[in-house]
């Protein structure tokens, strides 16, 4: 069902088309994930495409955020900040997380103390640190990438809904300045991957496109000439190997490669109104896109290799991390949902105190 509503004299939408994009890109992630040469990406033109998944989720991200802050009429910094309108968010991403880091680190300790894996010595604090970066695995960057995403995302909504046009063209500008200031500053790859600043643009975007849609033409034609630049620029560095000197790691995702799905994305959330019932499979990969995404992490590496013929190998992984992640979110959905209730009620508990006054 379409889901309407007005806020500031603006009508805004989530379809059906959102589920459908995350189902879509939750299939490219898994696929991406398989151990395919870099000969092999190129011929199947992966850097167009299926690299494009992250990117699309961080737009959503910016998008679906974007109708929730008008939902609950958040209209301060205050109110983004405010318990109440980011625990949701905070334990949803969390305790599927939690559960699939503390499988990962048992397997691993068990793995490190009977030496199944040669040379594999895995020290205590290095399992701290695996629990703040992400754990291990393919993506494993994600869970600290949708934290900071919680804490900076009241900013970039905020910018973009006051200045518009200008907000966007300024997030684009800080996320550009992420990318000149990382060469003097020396971030390493490992500190880059981790970061959430090199999608401040796409999500940027996804808040424009839930604010003022296509209502503004020169943005939309500016959209498109960023998406043949972007194009250009993945020809250029991946095909031609031309050495950027400024976008210099993850490439396929950076700012200028990215503008290549903008317009793509706009033209589906902004027109697509109803999704044909024969979608619904993939409608529902997407609401399971996030669990199987964490379970493709420790998964991934483990069904590639359950034999020799390639063939068997990918089809192992690729249906396997798709069928175990959404056991995982059928299973794991009622304890966030608890857990979320549960926090609430004293959540709610604590304010009606607060709130009652005292007694004389």
């Amino acid at each position: 069902m379409l889901e309407t509503f007005k806020n500031d004299n603006v009508k805004y939408s989530h379809n059906q088309a959102i589920d459908l994009l995350k189902g879509v890109c939750i299939i490219f992630v898994v696929f991406t994930h398989f151990s395919w040469t870099a000969k092999e990406r190129l011929v199947m033109g992966i850097p167009f495409w299926i690299d494009m998944a992250v990117p699309i989720f961080m737009l959503i991200s910016g998008y679906v955020n974007t109708l929730s802050y008008n939902r609950k009429q958040i209209k301060s910094f205050a109110d983004a900040y405010a318990v109440k309108n980011w625990l949701k968010s905070f334990v949803r991403y969390t305790v599927p997380y939690l559960i699939i880091f503390l499988l990962e680190a048992v397997v691993i300790c068990i793995a490190s103390s009977l030496k199944l894996v040669p040379d594999m010595t895995v020290k205590w604090y290095e399992y701290i640190i695996a629990l703040f970066t992400g754990g291990w695995g393919q993506g494993s960057y994600y869970y600290p990438v949708l934290l900071q995403f919680l804490v900076f995302f009241p900013c970039i909504y905020f910018v973009v809904k006051k200045y518009a046009v200008k907000g966007l063209l300024a997030c684009l500008l800080a996320n550009l300045l992420w990318e000149v200031v990382k060469i003097p500053l020396q971030i390493s790859v490992a500190f880059y991957r981790l970061n959430f600043f090199r999608y401040i643009y796409l999500v940027a975007f996804g808040v424009y496109t839930a604010l003022y849609g296509a209502s503004n033409r020169k943005v939309t034609i500016a959209s498109v000439i960023g998406a043949l630049t972007g194009i250009l620029f993945l020809i250029v560095t991946q095909y031609l190997n031309y050495n950027a000197v400024i976008i210099t790691y993850w490439q396929t995702t950076s700012v200028i490669a990215v503008m290549t799905i903008i317009p793509v994305f706009n033209a589906i959330v902004l027109n697509v109104k109803k999704v044909h019932k024969i979608f619904k499979p993939l409608m529902y990969l997407g609401g399971a896109s996030y669990h199987i995404f964490l379970a493709q992490m420790p998964l991934s590496a483990i069904l590639s290799n359950v034999s020799k013929i390639r063939i068997v190998s990918f089809l192992a992984e690729f249906i396997g991390c798709l069928v175990i992640g959404v056991i995982f979110y059928i299973a794991e959905t009622p304890l966030t949902n608890k857990i979320t209730d549960a926090l609430y009620r004293k959540l709610s508990v604590k304010n009606t105190k607060l709130a009652k006054p005292d007694k004389a």
